[in-house]
């Protein structure tokens, strides 16, 4: 089965989820407020997805265990559950999550408002409840944003991590509930924007100062990090460089997007698409840095999934990037997002096609 809202499809969980799955399953941190503890290895989570495929067939089926599709790239980002926990009353509990990466951008709210169309449509149950950890205050954010009703605080309602724990309970009723309209409104996009030069001036030449240093190989760095920034904004590069993203950014086939978090931007990407006639359309990273105090919060990777929905609108079959040799944390980043090592560099194939359609490889 699938249910389909504007930005995520929902659909079965099979054993072959298991890697994408593992980018949560196996996250210490996601689980800090859950009743269970996060699986080891994705082995691990391959026997859980299949006890989820022998739940999927039990008749009458009771459990509904979905992932959390986005979209635009066809990828598992998360995953919903939806149980029947008394038919004679029609009573329903659900629970939800997203990557961490994906957190505040409305997904969840979506995903679970997806679950309740469900639920109170087909599966016609009456009443659908939820509960959360009291310090897990996002998660009671989406019950709110929904609708839901908050119904009294549970003492030691669950044992878990070594300690008995309080659970906030919400519930919503069939008659409270209209499908998609919680959804439309409370869904919204991540903190992004398109980078502009006029106000992310100071940003792009901070970053770029810093990868170039950081570039530098130890033994030949000569220069602490301030006397290196001080001699570079000295001279005519600085101007060179932001003339040089100026020109990428003029280009109508070029895209970017910039991070914004505690009012201000910190960290950015563009890229722009090249031709490669008779073989592939090509999207060129041009950068993508992000300020040393946000890095490791998952904001690289939003980048450059940002980045890449923007490639496939714009019709890409490849992306492609030149992170530097002795950058090790662009490297690890280009991994992570599914890149191969391309010559110098790293590229993707966006819709897996046959290795004669990629160019140089």
């Amino acid at each position: 089965m699938t249910l389909t809202g504007e930005r995520i499809t929902l659909r079965e969980l099979t054993v072959d989820d298991a890697p994408a799955a593992f980018e949560w399953g196996g996250d210490a941190d996601w689980f800090r407020y859950l009743p269970v503890e996060h699986v080891a290895t994705v082995e691990e989570e391959r026997a859980f997805l299949a006890a989820r495929e022998v739940e999927a067939q039990e008749q009458p089926r009771v459990q509904y265990s979905l992932g959390v599709v986005w979209n635009a790239t066809d990828e598992l980002i998360g995953s919903v559950r939806l149980g029947i926990s008394s038919r004679s009353h029609r009573g329903g509990d659900m629970g939800y999550g997203v990557r961490r990466d994906l957190w505040g951008r409305g997904i969840t709210t979506e995903a679970a408002g997806l679950l309740l169309d469900f639920g109170f449509g087909p599966l016609g149950l009456h009443r659908i409840f939820a509960v959360h950890h009291p310090d897990n205050v996002g998660s009671g954010r989406v019950m709110q944003k929904l609708g839901m009703r908050f119904e009294g605080r549970q003492r030691d309602h669950m044992y878990a991590h070594g300690a008995w724990r309080d659970s906030l309970a919400y519930a919503i009723l069939e008659d409270e509930w209209q499908p998609g309209q919680h959804v439309a409104v409370t869904a919204h996009q991540a903190p992004m924007r398109a980078l502009d030069l006029r106000c992310d001036r100071d940003l792009i030449l901070e970053l770029h100062v810093l990868a170039s240093y950081e570039s530098e190989t130890p033994i030949s760095r000569v220069l602490t990090l301030d006397e290196w920034r001080t001699k570079w904004l000295a001279t005519e590069q600085p101007g060179q460089f932001l003339d040089t993203i100026l020109d990428v950014l003029a280009d109508p086939r070029a895209f970017s997007t910039v991070w914004e978090e505690d009012g201000r931007a910190v960290g950015y990407a563009y890229a722009r698409i090249t031709e490669a006639p008779g073989f592939a359309t090509i999207a060129e990273f041009g950068d993508v840095a992000i300020l040393p105090e946000y890095q490791r919060r998952g904001i690289g990777r939003a980048l450059f999934r940002a980045i890449e929905t923007h490639a496939i609108e714009h019709g890409a079959d490849i992306l492609r990037s030149s992170a530097g040799i002795e950058n090790v944390a662009s490297q690890r980043l280009h991994e992570r997002a599914g890149w191969q090592r391309h010559e110098i560099g790293y590229e993707k194939d966006l819709h897996r096609r046959d290795a004669d359609r990629r160019t140089g490889g």
